[in-house]
């Protein structure tokens, strides 16, 4: 996942170089799927229709293979896309500022039905960037909703206090 489109096209250019067959990537976003049916059929042919067999061993569904093996994606495929029966991998290439948008990308493959026995989730954060202050930011905003949902207390705590890095830390991630 990454929201810049144009990293999108980086992405895709990268990876045919590094030997990826270019008819194996899909991409949604709003300038190359720019409609929900587009949107659907590149999910279709990601996961690929395993056969159905009836109980009498008569097929009843052809299998299709995935005609697909990476997408890459970004608010476009948020809601409404199931990419989960053949996911392995979730590589965020950037980071959203609330945990939502983290669950939505992640649903986008963990959920019932996947066919893998583990989805890995990668945070790729560059040097010398506030990558690590935002993941450290939705951690804390993370565990201070989830205090509010299941505490029973009328106070809460000030999110910011909550986060992992002192001061000094921070003023090191930002110089």
């Amino acid at each position: 996942f990454c929201d810049n489109v144009a990293v999108h096209r980086w992405l895709v250019e990268l990876l045919v170089e590094n030997g990826i067959d270019r008819n194996r990537i899909a991409v949604i976003n709003g300038e190359v799927a720019k409609d929900a049916m587009r949107r659907l059929e590149i999910s279709d042919k990601f996961n690929g229709v395993p056969e159905v067999v009836a109980p009498d061993g008569t097929i009843e569904v052809e299998a299709i293979a995935p005609a697909f093996d990476i997408v890459i994606a970004n608010q476009a495929a948020y809601e409404g896309i199931d990419l989960h029966r053949r996911t392995c991998l979730v590589y965020h290439l950037d980071l959203p500022w609330e945990p939502s948008t983290l669950r939505q990308r992640n649903g986008r493959a963990v959920r019932q039905g996947n066919l893998e026995s583990n989805v890995t989730i990668r945070f790729l954060m560059a040097r010398r960037s506030l990558d690590v202050v935002r993941y450290e930011y939705i951690l804390g905003k993370l565990r201070w909703m989830t205090d509010l949902i299941s505490s029973s207390d009328n106070s809460l705590s000030n999110p910011a206090a909550d986060s992992e890095i002192d001061s000094e830390s921070l003023v090191l991630f930002m110089s």
